[in-house]
């Protein structure tokens, strides 16, 4: 797989680490993610990437965006992701201030879901937030955004994540390939041609063998060819009973902004060692004491999701960084305030989710059972049941688009 073997039709977003691009390939479209190299050895994030590649190589879950392919060029990562053309939640937010409680319930039931297969692999987000929330062309939601992703220490030797050898080798190869010429002013456009194919074919990735073929080839070897997970194809355009293109603003809500399974808990409340990483109103507070984080962290993070779905703003938002991080610490919320916009179940949900101590949250499999989601999608006896529940819903918003190009949802 080369760069060349996408039209690279326009920009979507600019990160930390590069830029992510709308590209096509073969009818269909992807977003492709263009990683700097000299920005990771700068920014000492090679194990970030590694892990990030690690986890989306081989994950492949319900409500979890996917990665498709992974290659590389002398001066570039590239993934080339699942392309959701509705933009994130953080936007969607900003244009409607908060969500009622029956689109609150429909978007947290699908994060639930998609955590709760995460973290049944050993896999920690650490940086859930409505901006690392996509939404779909059929209005549907993906979690996104694996750079920060941690691996539970109960499991960090599952085979879903590739041999520690497997690593290691990825690693050097990045080292004695880093050697980089003059960096090039652009990632892509009409330098592209200059630092596609490198000096050779690009390091393939892995998309899965069996334990026997990762002992005994290496998976990024110049003659392995490597295309990940096969998508059908899927055109960006759908229609909805409402749409938020024409309304969305960039100012921030005033605080509080409205209108007067039987699943079992997947025990991985080890702690994981981490650095200070995530977004601050949304941190747990395990994280923002020593620095470490459980499945359980992903839970209070999804807890202040929720509150801001349901009142416009975070639980602890406040002026500075320090004051946010002090509330969180306190697990200072209003409950007298946020009740009076809250049903008596949605403020049971919330308040069993922003528990100080990880033991005592929901996992993500007893959110889904939890009295609020059954008032909306009924009893439901398997996980399988509740995500069939979720696609036969009417979804709140679905993208109303003219062009599958037209990237109206992205700011």
């Amino acid at each position: 797989m080369r760069l060349e073997e996408f039209d690279v039709r326009k920009k979507i977003s600019k990160g930390a680490f590069g830029d992510v691009y709308l590209a096509k390939h073969n009818g269909q479209y992807y977003a492709l993610k263009a990683i700097d190299k000299d920005n990771i050895y700068r920014k000492n994030m090679l194990n970030e990437i590694v892990a990030e590649k690690d986890i989306l190589s081989q994950l492949s879950a319900p409500f979890v965006v996917q990665m498709t392919y992974c290659f590389q060029s002398t001066n570039l990562i590239y993934f080339a992701m699942e392309y959701c053309c509705g933009g994130d939640l953080q936007g969607l937010l900003k244009g409607v201030q908060y969500f009622e409680e029956p689109e609150a319930v429909y978007y947290i039931t699908q994060i639930a879901v998609g955590l709760r297969f995460l973290h049944e692999r050993g896999i920690i987000h650490r940086d859930l937030k409505p901006a690392n929330i996509l939404l779909t062309a059929n209005g549907t939601v993906k979690l996104s955004d694996f750079g920060l992703a941690a691996k539970s220490t109960q499991y960090r030797r599952r085979k879903v994540f590739g041999t520690p050898g497997q690593v290691r080798s990825f690693k050097q190869r990045l080292i004695l390939r880093g050697v980089l010429p003059e960096k090039t002013p652009a990632l892509i456009g009409k330098t592209r041609t200059q630092h596609a194919g490198g000096d050779g074919p690009p390091i393939p990735l892995e998309m899965g063998s069996s334990d026997e073929e990762a002992d005994s080839k290496d998976p990024f070897s110049e003659d392995n060819m490597i295309v990940s997970k096969e998508g059908t194809p899927k055109t960006p355009v759908s229609a909805g009973r409402r749409s938020t293109g024409d309304n969305m603003s960039s100012t921030t809500p005033s605080r509080h902004m409205r209108r007067l399974s039987s699943a079992t808990k997947v025990d991985m409340c080890e702690y994981t060692p981490s650095k200070m990483v995530g977004s601050p109103n949304y941190m747990s507070p395990e994280l923002v004491q020593d620095h470490k984080v459980c499945s359980m962290s992903d839970c209070w993070s999804l807890g202040a999701v929720l509150f801001e779905f349901c009142l416009g703003l975070p639980p602890f938002y406040s002026d500075t960084v320090d004051e946010v991080f002090d509330k969180v610490k306190k697990g200072d919320v209003d409950w007298e305030e946020a009740s009076e916009f809250l049903s008596e179940q949605m403020k049971n949900l919330l308040q069993k989710l922003l528990q100080l101590t990880p033991n005592d949250r929901l996992s993500a499999g007893e959110i889904l059972q939890h009295p609020v989601i059954n008032e909306y999608f009924g009893e439901r006896s398997t996980l399988e049941e509740t995500i069939q529940k979720v696609k036969d819903a009417e979804p709140p918003v679905t993208p109303e688009l003219d062009d599958p190009e037209d990237l109206l949802y992205f700011q």
